[in-house]
């Protein structure tokens, strides 16, 4: 699945170049190759009404998105695997890490082949178009897969449906080497949403700096936001502008 978010185009290149590449490989089962949110891409837009990462946890309501997910739902009920492919802004820092449902992780660290897997146990209850997915006993990965309009970020997609494809059985051998990797595995804890335009970091943070127990890391007008815990929590940093009502950052958990 490419362009959940319409500026996120890595994964819809990676799609042209799968079938012109790779598309006679398959020898089993059934392949779709998906552009959720199509309008959005031709707007050059994040979305139109709604995020589609967020689209569960609105009331039905008249927008594109809640259209479009209509559409695409006979789909997505029937899929016993799907990779969904996104990238983040430039200078984010991030150039590849999975994203799975906790129950889904030896899989995803097989599909994604990154330095850094997130997991998270609750992924079903938190409306993604993808969840779905989810709900009716699928599989779900997602890949970040480097920045918007990288030509890296196109290729890191497309190697990561390769990777899929064989893991599903659709192709008889692989279609790209693997590499061995090193991969640090995060459990999902914590999702923020900006309140105000007033949101602002305490500091300049990178993706998956430590914030220690009592440390203040961001201030949102009058709302503070620290630590309360007592572990070490991570922060992945993914806009790179307030968008009020959007995640802006995600905490997480170490895991071993």
């Amino acid at each position: 699945m490419a362009l959940t978010h319409g500026n996120e185009i890595a994964g819809l290149q990676a799609q042209e170049m799968f079938v012109n590449q790779y598309s006679d490989k398959i020898i089993a089962g059934k392949l779709y190759l998906i552009q959720v949110s199509p309008e959005s891409y031709r707007q050059a837009k994040r979305f139109i009404d709604i995020n589609m990462n967020r689209i569960g946890t609105y009331a039905v309501q008249d927008s594109y998105e809640h259209t479009r997910l209509t559409q695409l739902l006979p789909y997505l009920q029937k899929m016993d695997i799907v990779l969904d492919i996104h990238s983040v802004p430039p200078n984010n820092g991030a150039s590849r890490m999975g994203i799975c449902h906790t129950k889904d992780i030896e899989i995803a660290k097989r599909v994604c082949e990154s330095d850094i897997v997130l997991a998270d146990a609750d992924f079903d209850k938190k409306g993604s178009v993808i969840s779905y997915v989810t709900l009716n006993g699928g599989v779900w990965i997602g890949i970040e897969c480097g920045s918007h309009g990288d030509d890296g970020a196109s290729k890191n997609a497309l190697e990561v449906m390769c990777h899929l494809v064989y893991e599903a059985g659709l192709v008889k051998e692989r279609l790209m080497p693997k590499h061995k990797r090193a991969i640090t595995i995060y459990e999902f804890d914590e999702e923020i949403f900006p309140q105000t335009k007033d949101f602002h970091y305490t500091k300049p943070y990178q993706n998956f700096d430590p914030i220690v127990p009592s440390e203040i890391y961001a201030e949102d007008g009058n709302i503070i936001y620290t630590n309360e815990t007592n572990e070490t929590k991570y922060l992945w940093i993914i806009m790179d502008r307030v968008i009020i009502g959007d995640g802006m950052w995600f905490l997480f958990k170490s895991m071993e």
